[in-house]
């Protein structure tokens, strides 16, 4: 594996050769890993130049990661670009985890609001009361079954 301090070393310092100087094992590490790396480099624990080094990785390293997967060299340099010529303490970031169910509410006041964007929607919910929310859900043709289900919802949701 990639030894996290040295490459941290060589980020933060600006060691354009390090990707270079890598033996053939560690290439083969590096470009299986550097997904996680970029991770690894977008986060450090100074919080007064964390959003510099987010902001610098985003705009760097992630805008066109997809298309240069195959350039793994140029991605290491990407990163290096993102140091400030002296070593930071860094941290793992997780990846973002999906939403494991689906807001029905939102899907049903999407389908009343064709013409409304999804944050618009949002919005409505946001700001209206849950009595509000059932009195526009009652009129607008549901069954008892159908209101209950929703409040039930409501009382989830908050």
């Amino acid at each position: 594996m990639i030894n996290l301090k040295e490459f941290f070393n060589a980020i933060g310092n600006k060691k354009r050769n390090f990707y270079a100087n890598l033996s053939e094992s560690k290439l083969k590490e590096f470009d299986k890993t550097v997904f996680v790396l970029m991770r690894w480099c977008s986060h450090i624990e100074n919080k007064t130049r964390q959003q510099v080094f987010l902001y610098m990785t985003n705009e760097l390293v992630n805008l066109h990661f997809n298309t240069l997967h195959k350039h793994k060299e140029l991605q290491y340099l990407l990163m290096s670009c993102v140091g400030l010529n002296y070593v930071e303490t860094h941290n793992w970031i997780p990846p973002a985890r999906k939403k494991a169910k689906k807001d029905v509410l939102l899907e049903y006041f999407s389908t009343l609001f064709p013409h409304y964007k999804i944050s618009e929607v949002e919005l409505i919910l946001k700001l209206s009361t849950d009595d509000e929310v059932l009195d526009f859900i009652s009129n607008s043709g549901v069954d008892d079954k159908q209101l209950k289900y929703y409040k039930k919802l409501l009382k989830e949701r908050k």
